[in-house]
């Protein structure tokens, strides 16, 4: 392949894989008594709104589930008998109010803006210590891991070596035996 279509085909990769992560939302279909299920890793304290309401990650940080389910047995209304689910989840301590910035005093909506910065930078630190955290349990596992493997090897070869210097000896009692040394 010429390089610069290696180098082209990266930078499309690159570009499509930032808009994918700038991306806010998703859709997707529910079908009829169809339930989907959504898992994200979110640390503990951590403020999740979904659909106007705000829930509180009341355990400790992990796996969240967000699932949604119809309840509805018949809704051939929509496309194709199938229901059409935006799902816009945002988290953090607050949510931008765009009528804040519309307000008249503009003292409030800095407060309130500078607010919203002040609680992004504590939601960023909380995922970072949450990450911080997954990284040493990875590393203590990884750790363990690498410590059985090299102690099965240790056993390994000393087994092996030892079925080598016994087989070494039968085979020079068997000579020795049979008068051929």
């Amino acid at each position: 392949m010429n390089c610069f279509t290696v180098m082209n085909v990266r930078l499309t990769g690159l570009l499509l894989a930032s808009f994918v992560i700038l991306a806010p939302a998703m859709y997707f279909d529910l079908g009829e008594q169809e339930e989907k299920c959504l898992i994200e890793e979110i640390p503990e304290d951590t403020l999740v709104s979904v659909y106007n309401s705000q829930v509180k990650s009341v355990s400790a940080s992990g796996q969240h589930f967000l699932c949604m389910q119809s309840n509805s047995t018949r809704f051939s209304v929509f496309a194709g008998d199938r229901l059409k689910v935006h799902l816009d989840v945002q988290m953090g301590e607050h949510t931008i109010d765009p009528n804040a910035a519309k307000a008249k005093d503009t003292m409030k909506a800095m407060e309130y803006n500078l607010q919203h910065l002040i609680d992004q930078m504590r939601y960023i630190s909380r995922q970072q210590n949450f990450q911080r955290d997954r990284e040493e349990k990875f590393r203590q596992m990884s750790e363990e891991t690498n410590g059985n493997v090299l102690r099965w090897a240790i056993i390994q070869t000393s087994i092996l070596l030892s079925l080598g210097i016994w087989q070494m000896k039968n085979l020079k009692n068997f000579l020795i035996e049979k008068k051929l040394v």
